[in-house]
């Protein structure tokens, strides 16, 4: 054999095995390449969705502090509100209920007229607070509340006219 048909021999077996093994490693290094291209399109769209999905939860976040920061404020100062308001019908029912009391103790130095005025004084007194502080805070609190002390203050305001007119 000579060098020339040796190189004609080995020409041959490589072509041989590069026209039957070179096309199907060409496809499977392009088949991996083409995969490799959609794991990284499929890895950039899920970092997206991920990205847009985290600002979405931040927003919803703080959305919902703005929103607990303001009801927060409100309940408070209507709680406060309530509070006052509560403090000024105890007063009011208080001084209400002594212009009539079950068991009552009188100065002996001080005649019915001014027993009565002073009773009426403090009821006066106790009604004039509820309704300043009734009247300017009426926006921070419920309508319903509002009602309500009314209907108690026209209650009061029938008693007050009975005791003042009307024989206790």
């Amino acid at each position: 054999m000579t060098l020339d048909s040796l190189w004609l021999f080995v020409g041959a077996i490589l072509g041989f095995l590069i026209g039957k093994y070179l096309p199907a490693y060409i496809s499977k290094k392009g088949e991996n390449l083409a995969t490799k291209e959609d794991i990284s399109d499929i890895t950039n769209m899920i970092e997206a969705v991920k990205h847009e999905y985290s600002n979405n939860l931040e927003s919803v976040k703080a959305e919902l502090s703005a929103k607990l920061s303001t009801y927060g404020f409100r309940y408070e100062n209507e709680y406060i509100i309530l509070s006052e308001l509560t403090s000024l019908l105890v007063e009011v029912r208080d001084s209400s209920v002594s212009l009539r009391p079950a068991i009552d103790h009188k100065d002996p130095s001080k005649d019915e007229e001014t027993v009565k005025r002073e009773r009426l004084n403090r009821l006066f007194e106790a009604r004039n607070a509820l309704y300043v502080t009734r009247e300017k805070k009426r926006p921070f609190y419920p309508d319903d509340i509002y009602q309500a002390i009314l209907a108690i203050e026209k209650t009061v305001h029938v008693e007050t006219v009975k005791y003042r007119y009307q024989n206790p």
